[in-house]
């Protein structure tokens, strides 16, 4: 792989980054408020992160770390930030 193309996939990597983050905060608030709402039990859910991982394709851990940072995050207003 050229330099030039390595630099131009850092750039996009590190520019894209701050956007990434802020989308998936943005996820976790409303996964956790799915969570809270109850609307993902039924058809065998065990729980709100067995529901990401049949539907959103989540893996175990990451649905759980979603759920948890959700929850801070409306519990502590600064992490959210």
């Amino acid at each position: 792989m050229s330099a030039v193309l390595t630099q131009t996939l850092e750039h996009r990597v590190r520019e894209m980054t701050p956007r990434v983050h802020a989308i998936m905060a943005q996820f976790s608030e409303l996964v956790s408020a799915f969570e809270d709402s109850g609307a993902w039990q039924g058809a065998g859910m065990r729980s709100c992160a067995d529901w990401l991982v049949v539907h959103a394709g989540f893996d175990r851990h990451t649905a759980e770390s979603l759920l948890r940072a959700g929850h801070a995050a409306r519990e502590l207003p600064e992490i959210g930030e």
